[in-house]
C-alpha cells in the first residue's frame, strides 16, 4: 500500500515496445556469438555509430508519412535491427540463433531474396521492424 499523499502514476504505454524485444533477443545473439574481446568492443562501437548516425535521420523524417509508429525512432531502430543481423551474419551466429532471434532472422532472410514472408512468425509480430521487413524488400 502507497503511503498516505504519495503521488501515483501510470507509465505509458509505449509503441516501440515490440521493437526493444527484437533488439534485446538479436542483441543476446550477438553476445553469445563473438567471444573475443577485440570484436565485442568493435561490435559494440558500430552499435553505437549505428545509432547515432539514425538518430539525425529520424529527425528530419516526413510527419505527413503513414507510420505505423507514433513516434520518431523508427529508422533508427531499423537499422540497429540490422545492424546486429549483419553482425550475426559475418560472425556466423545467425544459424545458431534461437527464439524470437531465429524467426525474425527467418523474416530478414525472406525479405532479402523478397521471398514470400507474410506466414513467418515474426511477420504478425507487434513492431516496426516486422512490419518493415514483412512489406519491403530490403538488401544489406
Amino acid at each position: 500500500m502507497p503511503a498516505k499523499d504519495a503521488i501515483l502514476w501510470e507509465e505509458p504505454a509505449r509503441g516501440y515496445a515490440g521493437d526493444l524485444g527484437v533488439l534485446a533477443a538479436m542483441a543476446r545473439e550477438v553476445n553469445f556469438s563473438l567471444t573475443d574481446q577485440p570484436t565485442r568492443t568493435q561490435a559494440a562501437l558500430g552499435l553505437v555509430t549505428t545509432h547515432c548516425a539514425n538518430l539525425s535521420r529520424d529527425d528530419t523524417r516526413d510527419d505527413t508519412r503513414d507510420d505505423t509508429r507514433d513516434d520518431n525512432c523508427t529508422e533508427t531502430v531499423l537499422e540497429l535491427f540490422l545492424y546486429l543481423f549483419h553482425v550475426l551474419e559475418v560472425h556466423g551466429g545467425l544459424h545458431q540463433a534461437e527464439g524470437m532471434a531465429r524467426d525474425f532472422i527467418e523474416l530478414t532472410e525472406a525479405a532479402l531474396s523478397d521471398a514470400p514472408r507474410r506466414q513467418l512468425r515474426a511477420a504478425g509480430y507487434p513492431s516496426a521492424i516486422a512490419h518493415h521487413l514483412r512489406e519491403t524488400s530490403i538488401r544489406i
